[in-house]
């Protein structure tokens, strides 16, 4: 069932900060990927540059003041397609 929905999760790992550790089928066909594509990446490979530039600092800095708080709520974030189409993303954070 989970596999159905459109999933990606990222590890906080210091050696693999960032890296996709788990990619559904389904967020693979919503950026235009195959699942073994996405699989090992960095997240920045599917983020605006605008983003990506900074992502690493963004996490080892949230993962310094345990900012959990930030993402209580759902959050809408901007992904880059293969074909290199911005769209848009629901985020949430399981702890």
């Amino acid at each position: 069932m989970v596999e159905a929905l459109p999933t990606i999760t990222i590890s906080l790992e210091n050696e693999k900060l960032g890296m996709i550790v788990y990619c559904s089928q389904e967020n693979g066909a919503i950026f235009g990927h195959t699942k073994n594509e996405l699989m090992n990446k960095k997240i920045q490979d599917i983020i605006p540059t605008m983003f990506a530039t900074r992502h690493d600092e963004f996490l080892e800095n949230y993962l310094a003041r345990n900012e959990f708080k930030y993402f209580k709520e759902e959050k809408t974030i901007y992904g880059k397609t293969k074909a290199r189409y911005i769209t848009p993303i629901v985020m949430s954070l399981k702890q």
